[in-house]
């Protein structure tokens, strides 16, 4: 294979890990107070927005006010609760991934709409935080995803063009803001009927690297 000369970026929540669930019944226990509950199929439209317009959301959806940051804070309780006693472990083929791609000098960078404490919190206890080299969070940016504004800060702290990236998402809003940035996407598990370049479901389908050069990515 030639030298790329590209990055590529990943999305964590139901990328990396199946954390969707972990954060439904961290959101569950901050609704709970106010008498609401949060269903599995009406989250998945929610999916990858940043925390913010996610609670903005759920406010208006159940007719409840309350400071945002405070609901921020106790929803990230629960997290960090949650996530320190469960076993967690990452998606099928992800460290070969991983590991095929620094094998290949390739930047590895994480877009996620995340807390950068969750994060890193996740990352640390997979043992994956060595392969990151460009981390940015939701709360990190102005306009979170379906805006492109969190890849475009991934590809800059990466020193990677976003049209040499190629981005791994598994959520509707997620695609849409890689597709914004001007990047590849490849849509894990799920392309929700969008105009994506590659579909897996498995990680273990990229780990010889050839979807680099599929996509273009590969350089003389």
């Amino acid at each position: 294979m030639k030298e790329p000369k590209c990055g590529v970026i990943l999305d964590m929540d139901g990328v990396i890990l199946d954390s969707e669930p972990i954060h439904l019944e961290a959101t569950n226990r901050v609704l709970k107070k106010f008498g609401a509950k949060l269903s599995y199929g009406e989250n998945i439209s929610l999916q990858g927005i940043a925390e913010i317009p996610y609670w903005k959301i759920l406010m208006d959806r159940f007719g409840f006010s309350e400071d945002v940051t405070v609901l921020i804070k106790e929803k990230e309780k629960h997290m960090l609760d949650v996530l320190s006693r469960k076993e967690l472990a990452p998606s099928e083929g992800l460290l070969e991934f991983l590991r095929a791609l620094r094998k290949r000098r390739i930047p590895i960078g994480l877009a996620s709409s995340s807390q950068l404490n969750q994060i890193n919190f996740i990352l640390r206890k997979l043992g994956l935080r060595e392969f990151f080299s460009a981390i940015t969070s939701g709360e990190e940016v102005s306009e979170g995803k379906p805006e492109p504004q969190i890849y475009l800060e991934t590809a800059r702290r990466l020193g990677v063009p976003p049209e040499r990236c190629v981005a791994i998402e598994d959520s509707r809003n997620g695609l849409i803001s890689a597709k914004r940035a001007g990047m590849k996407v490849i849509a894990y598990r799920n392309d929700f009927g969008l105009d994506v370049d590659m579909k897996i479901n498995s990680f273990l389908e990229l780990k010889d690297l050839r979807f680099l050069e599929e996509l273009g990515l590969l350089e003389d």
